[in-house]
């Protein structure tokens, strides 16, 4: 199955690793599982680590070097993501959340995801 993470678990994948549920482990830990990252979501940390809204000692290069060894794969922004990012309800201000459920709509992806707010949409999510 394919799966996106979204950002606070790649996050937790590789620093709070014990924050997330052993199913959740489980799915990651599987190599039958395809599992992908948004471009949007390391765009997100770096926005957050330049404003110092997120506390991590890691760079760019570094972070997109941890997900290629760990055969994440990204997921750029594509045209079909943007249509359906344009006509999403606003249950969710976050622009990042909102791109990962316009995303998974779009690719038929689940979401592994802590965040309530994106349970509110009609997409696949996990957590």
């Amino acid at each position: 199955m394919r799966y996106l993470l979204d950002t606070h678990v790649l996050l937790w994948l590789y620093g709070k690793y014990s924050i997330l549920p052993n199913h959740v482990l489980n799915i990651i830990k599987d190599p039958k599982n395809e599992l992908l990252i948004s471009s949007v979501s390391v765009w997100e940390i770096a926005i957050k680590k330049g404003l110092q809204k997120l506390d991590i000692n890691i760079t760019i290069d570094e972070l997109y070097d941890l997900i290629e060894d760990s055969s994440i794969k990204i997921i750029n922004i594509e045209k079909t993501h943007l249509k359906i990012y344009a006509d999403l309800i606003f249950y969710h201000r976050d622009p990042f959340d909102r791109m990962l459920v316009a995303i998974s709509n779009a690719e038929n992806i689940t979401i592994i995801t802590h965040d309530k707010k994106i349970h509110q949409y009609d997409v696949n999510w996990l957590w």
